[in-house]
C-alpha cells in the first residue's frame, strides 16, 4: 500500500511538473498566479512566464522591389523650403498597387538643364512614423535636397519591400 502511495504522488508530481514544462503561456500564467496576489507579484508571474515562453517573431527581410512591383507604384513629389533653413525637401505620396509591402523607395531627380541626375532613397512613412504601405494602399515619403532644379523631372527607380 506504501508503495502505491508512493508511486501516485510521484505522478502526480511529475504530471504537474510536466503540465508546467510543456504547457504555454497562458498555462503558465494559470499555473502560476493565485487569487488575492499583488499586483506587481501578478506582474513578477507574467514577466517569469514570458521569459519561459517567449513570443517567436518571424523577421522579414526586405528585398529590392523587382521592376514588375515598381510598374504598379503611381505618385507624385513636389519640393518645398524647409523652415529656418536654405534646404529644400521633397514630399511624394503614392499607391501601391502591386501586391508587395514597400518599405523604402529610390527617387530620381532628374536635372533637365544639366542632364545629371541623383538618387535619394527613403523611407516610407505616415506622419512621422517610418513604416511600410501595404498592398493596394497610399504611402508617403520626404527626403532633403540643397536645391532646387530650376528644370526637372523624376522617376522611381528602385525600393525596397517584402511579399508575404
Amino acid at each position: 500500500m506504501k508503495v502505491f502511495i508512493l508511486l501516485s504522488i510521484l505522478t502526480i508530481s511529475f504530471t504537474a511538473n510536466a503540465w508546467s514544462l510543456f504547457g504555454s503561456y497562458d498555462d503558465c500564467i494559470l499555473d502560476k498566479i493565485d487569487s488575492g496576489m499583488s499586483n506587481s507579484g501578478v506582474s513578477a508571474v507574467k514577466r517569469a512566464c514570458r521569459n519561459k515562453f517567449p513570443i517567436k517573431k518571424t523577421k522579414i527581410k526586405s528585398m529590392n522591389l523587382p521592376s514588375s512591383v515598381i510598374n504598379k507604384i503611381e505618385g507624385k513629389i513636389s519640393f518645398h523650403q524647409k523652415p529656418y533653413s536654405s534646404d529644400k525637401e521633397v514630399l511624394g505620396s503614392f499607391y501601391n498597387g502591386s501586391d508587395w509591402f514597400i518599405s523604402s523607395l529610390i527617387i530620381r531627380i532628374h536635372n533637365k538643364n544639366t542632364k545629371k541626375y541623383r538618387d535619394y532613397e527613403s523611407p516610407i512613412s505616415i506622419g512621422s512614423y517610418i513604416t511600410v504601405t501595404p498592398p493596394l494602399q497610399k504611402g508617403e515619403f520626404s527626403f532633403d535636397v540643397y536645391e532646387k532644379p530650376s528644370s526637372w523631372t523624376w522617376s522611381l527607380v528602385g525600393g525596397t519591400g517584402y511579399k508575404k
